[in-house]
Formats: C-alpha cells, structure tokens, sequence
C-alpha cells in the first residue's frame, strides 16, 4: 500500500541520516543528526495526530550476558526516537526491548545496533588522542557523557524544531 511505501521510505532516509552521523566531520555529524529527528518528530506528531492509538509493537532490539554502561548509554539515547526502552532478563540474558510504533521500533532497532558497534568505536579513537583514558571507570564515564551529550544536543534540536512547527502552524492559520 501507499502507507507502507511512505513508512519504508521515511524509514531508510533516517538510516541514510544517522549513517552519515558517524561522520568524522562535526558540523555534518550534527546537521544529520537534526535532519533525523526532525523527521522523527514530524513524523511522529502526524502519528500522533492521524492516529486513535495504532498497534504498539513491541522490538527485542539488543541481547548480551550482562548489562553494561555501554547499554545504559544506548537506553538513554533510544528514549529520544519516540519509543519506550526496557530492561528485560531472562536465561542468563539481559534483553533491551522497545516499544512504540512500528516505525519508531524500526528506527530504534537500527539505532541500538548502530550504537553497539558505534559507541566501541568512538572509545577507541578516543583513546588513541587521549591514551591516559585507561579501565572501566573511564570507559563507563566515556558512554554515559556520550549519552548525556547526545540527549542534550537532541532535547535542543526538538525544542527548536517544535518552535518551527508551531511557527509554521501559526503563519497557516494567519
């Protein structure tokens, strides 16, 4: 159907996004980043608008033996793509699950998998410019300032892109 031409569409432009931010390049890092949620929220307020409560999915997005703060930090950076993250354990395993819309699971499970690798990476390039950056405690301190940087940088973008909705809301109405 249409719908699912457009949801599949939407869905890969946000991977291509968040693919190009991993970028080496800082201001085409952020302006990927921003584009992407921008879709996000734009997409999610049209759900959010359309919708009289759809199916809520629920995504088995990450799987390991224990739960580390490279977890925590992707727990914390997937409650910003419009989706419920949860802890879950069972058979010596830790579950990180999602839930929301099908739409935002498939983007947060794209996400926690890029983050998975992503995250390892950028420890190691750190380190490789700051080698004093030694064990668990600065690796730990590492992905939660990663987190708590990208949740900020994120909770900014959203305020502007609200202010920008309503701003083109409002000039719609006059």
């Amino acid at each position: 159907s249409t719908s699912d031409q457009k949801h599949d569409r939407l869905i890969e432009k946000i991977k291509k996004l968040l693919t190009l931010a991993s970028s080496d390049n800082l201001h085409e890092s952020e302006l990927a980043t921003a584009k992407a949620n921008q879709l996000m929220l734009e997409h999610n307020l049209t759900y959010l608008e359309n919708s009289d409560q759809d199916d809520t999915y629920v995504y088995r997005v990450l799987e390991h033996t224990r739960k580390s703060s490279k977890h925590l930090a992707i727990y914390e950076i997937l409650k910003t793509f419009y989706v419920y993250p949860v802890f879950n354990q069972g058979r010596g395993k830790f579950y990180l699950e999602v839930i929301g819309n099908k739409a935002s699971c498939e983007v947060a499970e794209y996400v926690a998998q890029f983050l998975n690798l992503e995250l390892d990476r950028l420890w190691i390039k750190t380190q490789k410019v700051h080698p004093h950056l030694k064990g668990k405690s600065a690796k730990n301190s590492f992905f939660s300032g990663v987190a708590k940087g990208y949740v900020s940088k994120i909770e900014e973008i959203k305020y502007q892109n609200l202010a920008e909705i309503d701003n083109q809301k409002f000039s719609l109405q006059n």
